[in-house]
């Protein structure tokens, strides 16, 4: 019951802070730079113009906060050595961050591809 209150905090202070850089880059007009959506809207090859990047800088604070704190709830559960701990957390968070960024991709593709 201790790590699902580990996992809640972690993912509260982590979405806040990601949602602090989200409204910083919104009040600058910087979303459409963001990497995540430069790196995805080149692999995937989508038009960046016709992206709601408001709503992808919301799903990656959404999502990025995610991957972060199940990879460090993960970790800290383990009994193992610390070097085993961060060696496992850094292959986890590798994991999760190409399956969630493959699973956005070809989902904003369909969407792309319904459109026209």
């Amino acid at each position: 019951m201790e790590d699902l209150f580990v996992f809640i905090f972690s993912f509260i202070i982590i979405f806040f802070l990601n949602l602090c850089a989200y409204i910083a880059k919104r009040k600058k007009k910087q979303l459409k730079k963001m990497k995540e959506i430069v790196i995805l809207s080149n692999y995937y090859k989508l038009n960046r113009n016709e992206l709601n990047v408001n709503r992808l800088g919301l799903l990656f604070a959404f999502v990025n906060s995610l991957i972060i704190a199940t990879a460090g709830t993960l970790c800290t559960m383990m009994d193992t050595h610390i070097l085993w701990q961060l060696l496992s957390a850094f292959a986890l968070l590798m994991a999760l961050l190409i399956i969630c960024y493959t699973i956005i991709g070809y989902t904003l593709k369909l969407k792309e591809g319904k459109k026209k």
